[in-house]
Formats: structure tokens, C-alpha cells, sequence
């Protein structure tokens, strides 16, 4: 070791000292334990080396730190390097966006994540793990926001930099007077606030006019009628087999997903006959009426847009029925009415969207070539009238793949108009991130993992664009044999 960087000690152990780090990264990228390096990879790579390349070569593999300490402190190491580049990626990029929840892990903690999108050195934007961290005692706005403020001080991070911030729509988050949306609002009050789009899906589920609603409740009692017994599931699945039906069960739905009631109705439509045989078998004679006067609004409450069904073939064949011609002016008028209803709601829950100025700059996003320049503000005309006016850049969006790669990187000869345009692309449109994240987190602390501190994993293991610079950990840190 005293030999110095010529040393053949030295540039072994360093090897050495990088493979730890390789081996605990992938650790950390598998979710797994960190003891399974030294009772499960150490031991193979012994194994294999001295069975193939003899036992000289696996006294080198022997010198691998891989204790559960050492992978525990490579991990937290790589970790500490990866906020350390995306922190300096936040700081230059122009905007950057967060999407914010929280969720009780197995441990009955409260864990928060925070991810941010941010326009990365290559002109895309990239989004990454920002913040994950236990609430110790309640989980309302204002304990969230001091997470915020705390993390934004400690690394210098600008509000005023701030472009959108989505959650689930929960009231701790945004709620009207304490909810964190509202703070974050009040550091930055041109931050968009966005409501997730999936849980938005929540919405159209309450607003059914009367017979759809009727239709989705009949529809709930059908599949619980069989569902919620195992001996006329069983049953069930026995006729349809009989009957060489395509499916044998019925489907579930979630109540906050819309698509889910979309599936179950579906489902339940293609299995109809087979379901008035078992009804009639069983006597459940108001559910057999029931499912034969509504199998067009059964199918009607999933998937319908008015007078055009060509894209709904189960629909198509009861409409093509003359049994059924009396209701397809009824089921139009309900998908109407739906609509008509849902559209106020969503004005009523996201006001924000309607604002003049917001509607201006999405047209200009979606296509700036057609925006009239006395429209925009007046700082940006004269910059619109040059850019409409470039047949270069018409042509490249012409033939862009994306909006989004459009204007990151080829827009930037004018950065009024692109940074206008970057501002509302960088800001999340669901919290999809976060649900893929708290599945994770339930891999790395699981039930015989409770006590761990999942941060440092969390970050390798969600880690999307950003990689450790292990060459650099392994010249800053000291190769340590009694490992």
C-alpha cells in the first residue's frame, strides 16, 4: 500500500474497492438485502472463479468487501454523489417541476416522496427521485412544506424557479387555506398547482346521470352476486367452461379508476348469456330482469361517444338490433348530459385552466406557427413574428417526433418563446412516479426490513438518468484489507 499510485498493491486493491461499488450498486438496483453480497454473491463468485479460472484467481475475489456495513456504505456513498449531480442539473436548469405524496410503509411510517423534472445538460428533460423521508407525526400540508423549505434552503435550491407542483388532490395537499399546494403558492404564486389525471378519472365516476348510474349499479350487484361467494364463483367458472366461453371470471373495478369500470363492464357485456343462465339457475330473478332491459346501457355506461360507434363493436352489435333501436336516442342524450356535467365539475375543481393567458401559451406549445402574434404578450411578439417567419425551424416541427424535443432543443435561437413553452412542459401530469416509487419502497423495506432507512436505496434504485461516478468514490476513498 505504501507503494504509491505505481504500485501493482495499490491498483489491485482499487480494482477491488470498484468492484465493491459495482457489486453494491446492483444490489441496490435489485432491491434486495444488502447481506445477500455475502451470503449469496461473494460465495458464487468464489465458486465460479475457482471451478473455471483456478484457486489463485479466487483468492483476488476473496479481498471483495461485500459485508452488509460495507454495501450498507457504498450504497449511502453513491447515493450522497447522485443528489450531489442532480442538485447542480436543478440549479442550471431554467425550470424544474415537483410531484409530491405521501404513503404508510409496512413499518407504519409515513414516508414522503418529492421527484422533479428539470430540463437536463443534453437539452431533455429528465426526472428523478428528489427528496424521500419518514413524516415522524402528522402528515398535513404544513409538515410537508417545512420538509420543502428545509431541503430548498439546505441546498440553495430557487423558488422562483418553481414551474408546477402535482399531487393526488388529497386535502392535506390541496386543501384552500393550510393545503401544501396553497403554501407552495405562497412562495411562488406562478407556480401551476396540477391535480394527477388518473385521480381525476375519480370525477367522472361521480358525475353518471341517473340511468348510467343505475346501469353501474346493477352492474355492482351482478359481479358481487358472484364474486363475493367462492362456491358461485366456482360454479360460474364451471358453466363458462360448458359454454366455451372466452373468460371463465368476472372483474372487480376500483372506485378512483375510471378505466377499471371501463374493464369490469366489458367484461360483464361479454359474458351475459352465460350470466342469464347462472341467474336463472339460481333464482335471482330481479338481476336477470335487470341484466336483460339494460344491455345497452350496461355497455352504453362504459364506452359510448355520440353517433359514433365504430370503435365500440360490442355497442355496435346491440345498436344494429332492432330490439334496441328505442334506446339509442336515450343512451346519446346520457352521454350528453355526462359530458355537459363533467365539464363544469373539472372548471369547478381546476379553476386555473381557464384563464385566457394559460389557453394562449398551450396553443402556442401545440403550435406555434399558428398563434396570432397579437395574442401572446408583448415582450414575445416581435420574437413570434422571427419565428414564424424561419422556414428552418417550421420545417423542424414539421418533422419533430415530439412537442417536448421540439422546443428543448430545437427552439433555443429564441429563448423568450422556449422558456415560455418549458415552463408548462416541465410540469407533471400525474403522480405515476410516485405510485411506481412506493412499490418500490415496499420491495427494499419489507416486513424483515422494517428498521431500514430505505433513502440511500431508494435514490440507486429509482435512479433514471443519473449514475455514481464510482471512479471518483474509489480515489477519494481508502481501500481498508480488514474488510
Amino acid at each position: 500500500m505504501k507503494l504509491g499510485t505505481s504500485g501493482a498493491r495499490f491498483e489491485t486493491s482499487e480494482k477491488v474497492l470498484h468492484t465493491s461499488y459495482e457489486i453494491s450498486l446492483l444490489i441496490a438496483k435489485s432491491k434486495k438485502p444488502h447481506t445477500i453480497g455475502e451470503t449469496l454473491i461473494k460465495p458464487c463468485l468464489l465458486k465460479a472463479t475457482e471451478e473455471i479460472l483456478g484457486k489463485e484467481a479466487a483468492k483476488k475475489i476473496q479481498d471483495i468487501p461485500l459485508s452488509n456495513n460495507t454495501v450498507k456504505s457504498r450504497i449511502g456513498n453513491m447515493s450522497q454523489d447522485i443528489e450531489e449531480q442532480l442538485i447542480c442539473l436543478i440549479k442550471k436548469s431554467p425550470w424544474f417541476a415537483l410531484q409530491c405524496d405521501e404513503s404508510t410503509d409496512v413499518a407504519q411510517c409515513c414516508q414522503l416522496l418529492i421527484f422533479v423534472r428539470f430540463l437536463s445538460g443534453d437539452n431533455t428533460i429528465k426526472k428523478e427521485l428528489l427528496l424521500s423521508q419518514v413524516l415522524e407525526t402528522t402528515s398535513k400540508g404544513v409538515d410537508v412544506m417545512k420538509i420543502i423549505l428545509d431541503y430548498f434552503e439546505k441546498h440553495k435550491l430557487m423558488w422562483e424557479n418553481l414551474a408546477g407542483f402535482c399531487t393526488d388532490g388529497a386535502p392535506a395537499m390541496l386543501g384552500s387555506r393550510s393545503g401544501l399546494a396553497t403554501l407552495v403558492k405562497q412562495k411562488n404564486p406562478t407556480t401551476l398547482t396540477t391535480h394527477c389525471i388518473i385521480h381525476r378519472q375519480a370525477l367522472a365516476s361521480k358525475t353518471l346521470p341517473k340511468d348510467l348510474a343505475f346501469a353501474m349499479k346493477i352492474s355492482i350487484q351482478l359481479v358481487n352476486a358472484i364474486k363475493n361467494s367462492a362456491l358461485n364463483t366456482r360454479v360460474f367458472q364451471k358453466l363458462c367452461a360448458n359454454m366455451d366461453a372466452e373468460h371463465e371470471t368476472l372483474l372487480f373495478h376500483t372506485e378512483t379508476r375510471w378505466l377499471s369500470k371501463g374493464n369490469m363492464l366489458a367484461r360483464l357485456f361479454e359474458l351475459r348469456e352465460e350470466l342469464k343462465f347462472f341467474l336463472i339457475d339460481k333464482g335471482m330473478n330481479y338481476l336477470y330482469e335487470q341484466l336483460c332491459s339494460g344491455n345497452v346501457k350496461l355497455e352504453g355506461s362504459a364506452n359510448i361517444f355520440v353517433k359514433n360507434y365504430s370503435v365500440f363493436p360490442n355497442l355496435r352489435v346491440l345498436i344494429d338490433d332492432e330490439h334496441y333501436k328505442c334506446f339509442t336516442e336515450d343512451i346519446q342524450n346520457n352521454v350528453l348530459e355526462h359530458l355537459r356535467i363533467l365539464k363544469e365539475e373539472f372548471t369547478r375543481y381546476f379553476p386555473e385552466y381557464g384563464v385566457v393567458d394559460i389557453d394562449v401559451v398551450k396553443k402556442l406549445i401545440r403550435n406555434p406557427f399558428t398563434v396570432e402574434v397579437n395574442n401572446v404578450q408583448e415582450e414575445m411578439q416581435e420574437e413570434l413574428i422571427d419565428f414564424q417567419n424561419d422556414s428552418n425551424l417550421k420545417s423542424s416541427f414539421e418533422f419533430s417526433t415530439n412537442l417536448e424535443e421540439f422546443w428543448c432543443k430545437k427552439a433555443m435561437g429564441y429563448p423568450n418563446i422556449r422558456q415560455t413553452a418549458l415552463r408548462f412542459l416541465m410540469v407533471f401530469s400525474t403522480t405515476y412516479l410516485y405510485e411506481q416509487g412506493f412499490s418500490s419502497l415496499l420491495s427494499i423495506q419489507n416486513k424483515q426490513r422494517n428498521r431500514l432507512n430505505p433513502s440511500d436505496d431508494m435514490r440507486l434504485a429509482l435512479s433514471n438518468s443519473i449514475v455514481p461516478r464510482i471512479s471518483q468514490l474509489v480515489k477519494e476513498a481508502r481501500p481498508n484489507k480488514s474488510h
